[in-house]
């Protein structure tokens, strides 16, 4: 099933300092495409332009502590960092890259995929890094695009991108990316293993 999200992070001029600072797409617990309890895959473009401390590109929420979570950040290094936290019985992982690695003012393709026990991570169709882990990706909460939410009465621990991201997509019942490198994806239409959708394949 594919699900296809499509948000601009683009800053208005005449937005206030408040808006500017808050950009973000929150969408409430739907474990209809949030849950990756087989293979799948997440991916979404970004382009950051500022770096000053940790910054949230997506995360998976756990308002129980037992229900897991996950998390795509870039460190204030400039690595980038997955981390996805077990459920109840199950053992998380964390991937990142070398420091200094994701650069500003540029746009870059990013994907997380999980492929039977084994999870990768990818920036620009390169492989960055690699887990075994059996832990499905889940959680109970939010899924947040450019906002971590860790305490929505303190903005400190919100690490609010700052850039733009777009096309978010997420591929459930395949990893789609299994390589060492892998050809940037184009068009939406170009993606689809089914040419004759049903109406339980898209979610919006």
């Amino acid at each position: 099933r594919y699900t296809h999200q499509s948000r601009y992070f683009e800053i208005s001029d005449a937005w206030t300092l408040a808006q500017k600072l808050d950009n973000y797409v929150r969408w409430p617990h739907d474990g209809s495409w949030q849950t990756i309890d087989g293979d799948g895959c997440i991916e979404v473009w970004f382009f950051p332009t500022k770096l000053l401390d940790n910054r949230t590109i997506f995360r998976k929420e756990a308002r129980d502590l037992k229900s897991g979570g996950y998390l795509l950040r870039i460190n204030e290094d400039g690595s980038l960092y997955f981390s996805v936290s077990g459920a109840e019985g199950q053992s998380g992982f964390a991937i990142s890259s070398p420091i200094n690695f994701v650069s500003m003012l540029n746009w870059h393709h990013v994907a997380v995929t999980k492929q039977g026990n084994v999870c990768r991570l990818y920036l620009d169709g390169d492989k960055i890094g690699e887990k075994i882990s059996t832990a499905d990706w889940t959680g109970d909460g939010f899924f947040s695009l450019g906002r971590n939410d860790l305490d929505d009465n303190n903005p400190l621990t919100h690490d609010f991108f700052k850039g733009y991201m777009y096309d978010l997509r997420v591929t459930r019942g395949r990893a789609k990316y299994d390589g060492e490198t892998y050809s940037l994806p184009s068009s939406l239409e170009d993606e689809l293993v089914d040419t004759t959708p049903q109406a339980v394949d898209f979610l919006s």
